[in-house]
């Protein structure tokens, strides 16, 4: 079981803990949690756009 740590303010991300993060959203290997925060933001922010283009003309209805 990993222990959770509790961290405060800005930080560089470790390739260990956060190397599959980093590729995945693209960040450079001197990104902070700043930059992980940022673009973790913008990635969900892009799925809900895309979701929204296909289901505003359904007054957003989702069926299962």
């Amino acid at each position: 079981m990993q222990e959770r740590m509790e961290v405060s303010g800005d930080f560089s991300l470790s390739e260990q803990e956060y190397g599959d993060w980093k590729k995945l959203l693209k960040l450079d290997e001197n990104s902070t949690a700043e930059d992980f925060i940022k673009a973790s933001k913008s990635a969900g922010d892009a799925v809900m756009t895309r979701l929204w283009t296909h289901v505003k003309n359904d007054k957003g209805r989702i069926d299962e």
